[in-house]
């Protein structure tokens, strides 16, 4: 009887957890040279100890890129799974706990926007992060000084064009978004136009940036919300995001910090953008959490004191909250040449 027992037991944990052990030993060992850009391979570059080379050939940690499916081991197999997880329980994602969180991406409503609707709130975005040098570290810093300030991270860990991605540190830095109330969305895992990338390259991408999200943090993204590598977006592909259910946003305010500046010219820049659409309604800025750097004569550092002042009696809000206003204030008309300018007005 106890051994019939028990079987039932593990047959029970086994549909509970699902496969939770694979020989480690039949994976190749990843070369000794270890990746400095996140990329991984069989025969050429391995990643660095704690970390697994995943079936797509990239370094991270978690069951997305440690599992039998991963394409080599670290010299000593630390990056792969050594404890269960819980199973997921229902409940609100916004809610839920890393071990009870959902385990798979939550579906979006296909709705593209690139702002809030005429109410005063303030979306303020960053992308291209995380940066692994001093850049979004100090942004975060100062965001804990201004508790009523919450900001959405776009994020492309695997982006060419930044020097620092460090996994682990990457990883480290979207738990301390998360944890101090922040927001994190797609913004692709390198970067690369989706207008050059067939729809099946582009739901690889952003199945690959769910994976990345979940080896991080233990549980998938609450929302599937998706920025496009440089904004670049026409008709054909704002539908074909739209039809899988994942919501496009863009932005009304281009702060236009990559091309330089001082703090000073960069906010009047912004603000500048913002008088031209509407100066009674919402604002949804872009930003780039690489250009924050403290002690530089060019860059972003104090921005958020300035828009805090110049906001005065606004609300700033995550992307999620953002979509939610814009479809309740009917302002998510899509027309025009750009999707999400609805027809060109505000309005």
């Amino acid at each position: 009887m106890s051994i019939r027992v028990g079987v039932v037991f593990l047959v029970v944990l086994s549909s509970v957890y699902g496969a939770i052990e694979f020989n480690r030993g039949s994976l190749p060992v990843c070369p000794s040279g270890v990746s400095t850009n996140a990329k991984c391979s069989a025969d050429t570059v391995g990643c660095q100890v704690g970390l697994c080379c995943s079936k797509y050939g990239w370094c991270g940690q978690g069951r997305p890129y440690c599992n039998q499916k991963s394409i080599c081991r670290d010299n000593d197999a630390s990056g792969f799974p050594q404890s269960r997880s819980r199973p997921s329980r229902p409940g609100p994602p916004s809610k839920a706990r890393p071990s009870e969180a959902p385990q798979k991406p939550q579906s979006g409503d296909g709705t593209t926007f690139n702002w809030c609707g005429p109410g005063k709130v303030v979306a303020l975005t960053f992308d291209d992060g995380p940066h692994t040098d001093s850049s979004t570290a100090t942004l975060l810093a100062d965001l804990r000084k201004m508790p009523e300030m919450k900001v959405s991270f776009l994020l492309s860990p695997h982006s060419e064009t930044g020097v620092d991605r460090d996994p682990v540190q990457q990883c480290a830095l979207l738990r301390q978004m998360i944890a101090d109330g922040h927001s994190a969305y797609g913004h692709s895992m390198t970067h690369t136009s989706f207008l050059d990338m067939k729809p099946e390259q582009i739901r690889k991408e952003i199945t690959e940036w769910n994976d990345w999200y979940q080896g991080c943090t233990g549980s998938y993204p609450p929302a599937q919300v998706v920025r496009p590598p440089f904004g670049n977006l026409n008709p054909e592909l704002r539908a074909m995001l739209n039809s899988i259910d994942v919501s496009v946003a863009t932005w009304n305010v281009d702060s236009n910090d990559w091309r330089g500046g001082s703090v000073k010219t960069v906010f009047n820049r912004a603000i500048a953008a913002y008088e031209k659409t509407r100066t009674t309604g919402s604002a949804l800025i872009l930003h780039h959490d690489a250009v924050y750097r403290k002690g530089a004569s060019e860059g972003t550092y104090g921005i958020l004191d300035m828009y805090q002042n110049y906001f005065e009696g606004y609300d700033f809000v995550n992307l999620e909250t953002c979509k939610e206003m814009c479809i309740a204030s009917g302002s998510c008309h899509q027309g025009g040449v750009w999707p999400g300018v609805y027809n060109g007005e505000f309005a």
